[in-house]
């Protein structure tokens, strides 16, 4: 089952569970405490379906706006997208320093050992964290 589908799942099940509470309440309520208390019992009655019902709203978030929770999952999509590209101008930044740090006879050198594949990438990352210090 996919996460909504779990979530619906349980959602329903617990709802089930608090009408059933609610039903077997009113069910020994009206047995034992209304010959005893009258007509004041449908006080309790009431209030007992009023929190059922308020609960119930809870677990299935009645009062979200649709598309609520959308935007939230939008915004986390937005903020990872932002960690990435902040890490990648960090790694052209370095790299681009440390370019700059080379002599044109060390560009020559490296243009020419890439071009033969003779650069290793544990070459690059320590010429990378040198640029860092």
């Amino acid at each position: 089952m996919n996460n909504d589908k779990m979530g619906t799942f349980w959602q329903a099940l617990t709802t089930i569970v608090i009408w059933v509470l609610v039903i077997a309440g009113t069910a020994i309520g009206s047995v034992f405490l209304a010959p005893q208390m009258g007509e004041e019992i449908m006080g309790f009655f009431f209030l007992l379906f009023g929190v059922a019902l308020v609960c119930t709203g809870f677990i299935w978030k009645w009062g979200q706006i649709p598309g609520q929770q959308q935007g939230k999952q939008k915004n986390k999509a937005y903020e990872y997208e932002a960690d990435y590209n902040y890490e990648e101008k960090r790694k052209h930044d370095r790299l681009s320093n440390a370019l700059k740090s080379l002599s044109d006879d060390d560009l020559i050198r490296l243009r020419e050992r890439i071009a033969r594949g003779e650069i290793q990438e544990e070459d690059l990352a320590s010429v990378l964290r040198e640029d860092e210090r």
